[in-house]
């Protein structure tokens, strides 16, 4: 288990509030918009403007999924950029009323500017992390190759089936099953027909791979009696209505091929390695600091009475 970071916000591990690389995507995104189109002019007022470049800026510390729902959304975009510029003018206010030399706000603008500063380093620090792809692979790889029972697969099977309803459903399902084992029909195309599965009906009653346990009792009994490709069962009826099946392929028991779970290992070694490097980063900072315990324990105020 990796250890998760206590510092500060800015500084915690990569799996937290802090994505790993979001600001370094943002910074990105920054520098190829870095053009003169993109210094144009969103918002004027008197006091302040907003240029896009504010925008983007604002929108790298956003994750992924938030900053695309906010940029593919007008009314969102707009309503960011009005907050962004009212902060600004209030800002300017504040300064012309000499708050930027209040001490309390002196130091929050440095706790601010640190923040920012910090979590650009760690953005970095995330990247050099995980910048040789090629052992990033061999460690997912080793993963793999450690854990084989958590990639482990039951038995499963692949079958299209057709679902008929009504009093003659039982009756037009030999009528199909005649035509399918003559070869008169194809079974996609009986099921893209016939079938009142509204899910697998499209797809020729193409139900994909499962395991035992995820079907009704006697569907599955049917499903997994099947033993070669293009092996018809049925009719079979459960509480749905009547069933016709063809086996398309049986996957033995085994383990699930590293291709399918490459991507899910790689992300896992990734997110492991910048958590490492930022515990080795926070670890190396704390072992050269000194505490005066006594003023933080002054700072301590007895819990309120129940």
């Amino acid at each position: 288990m990796m250890t998760r970071l206590v510092f500060a916000t800015s500084f915690l591990p990569a799996s937290a509030s802090f994505r790993p690389g979001r600001l370094a995507r943002g910074l990105c995104a920054l520098a190829l918009c870095a053009t003169p189109a993109m210094a144009q002019t969103l918002l004027q007022h008197p006091q302040a403007r907003l240029e896009v470049d504010d925008l983007l800026a604002d929108w790298a510390r956003l994750p992924a999924a938030q900053q695309s729902l906010v940029r593919t959304n007008p009314g969102a975009i707009r309503q960011q950029a009005d907050a962004l510029l009212v902060r600004r003018v209030l800002a300017e206010r504040a300064l012309s009323e000499g708050l930027a030399n209040d001490p309390l706000v002196q130091r929050q603008l440095q706790i601010a500017r640190e923040r920012v500063l910090s979590d650009a380093l760690l953005a970095r620090v995330d990247a050099r992390a995980v910048a040789d792809p090629k052992a990033v692979e061999d460690m997912a790889r080793l993963r793999y190759q450690a854990q084989p029972e958590r990639f482990a697969v039951p038995e499963q099977v692949r079958v299209r089936h057709i679902l008929l309803t009504g009093d003659d459903a039982e009756a037009r399902a030999q009528a199909l099953l005649a035509q399918l084992r003559s070869g008169a029909l194809s079974f996609e195309a009986a099921a893209r027909e016939h079938s009142k599965d509204p899910g697998s009906a499209a797809r020729g009653g193409d139900l994909g791979f499962f395991g035992r346990g995820r079907m009704v009792a006697p569907f599955e009994e049917a499903a997994f009696a099947l033993q070669q490709p293009g092996d018809l069962a049925g009719p079979v009826r459960t509480d749905f209505g009547v069933h016709v099946l063809q086996l398309v392929e049986r996957r033995p028991a085994g383990r699930l091929p590293f291709d399918e779970v490459r991507d899910t290992l790689v992300q896992e070694v990734e997110r492991a390695l910048r958590n490492q490097a930022r515990t080795e980063l926070r670890d190396g900072i704390l072992k050269e600091v000194t505490a005066d315990d006594a003023a933080i324990a002054n700072l301590v105020e007895p819990a309120p009475a129940q």
